[in-house]
């Protein structure tokens, strides 16, 4: 949540907000260390046998994409608990912008000077 929103915010959907930032941040550093472990497999190609590999990267492959969907469902999670505070106008305006830019929009651009 970017300074602009946190101010505006109450205590509780600050709070809420900081405990799925910190699943995200978990789901960030699992994906990470989910990567080291393919890269390596990818680039052992030697000392690991064809089929056990592929069988390894297919786990891996599909282990990391329920991570990622879990990673953009939280992202849609903490977007819609902060729109929902947002009045009615606004809330149409901030509706449409991608979840990916949402958190980081400066809040200007919702909210223009009178």
């Amino acid at each position: 949540m970017n300074k602009e929103l946190a101010q505006i915010v109450d205590l509780t959907v600050k709070k809420e907000d900081v405990r799925y930032e910190a699943i995200q941040n978990q789901f960030g550093h699992s994906l990470s260390a989910l990567s080291q472990g393919i890269s390596s497999i990818l680039e052992d190609t030697e000392k690991i046998p064809k089929e056990l590999r592929e069988k390894l990267l297919t786990s891996l492959w599909y282990a990391g994409k329920l991570q990622t969907d879990l990673f953009h469902k939280i992202t849609n999670l903490r977007r819609t608990l902060l729109i929902l505070i947002l009045s009615k106008s606004i809330r149409e305006v901030a509706g449409n912008i991608s979840p990916d830019k949402f958190f980081h929009i400066h809040i200007l651009i919702i909210f223009p000077s009178e």
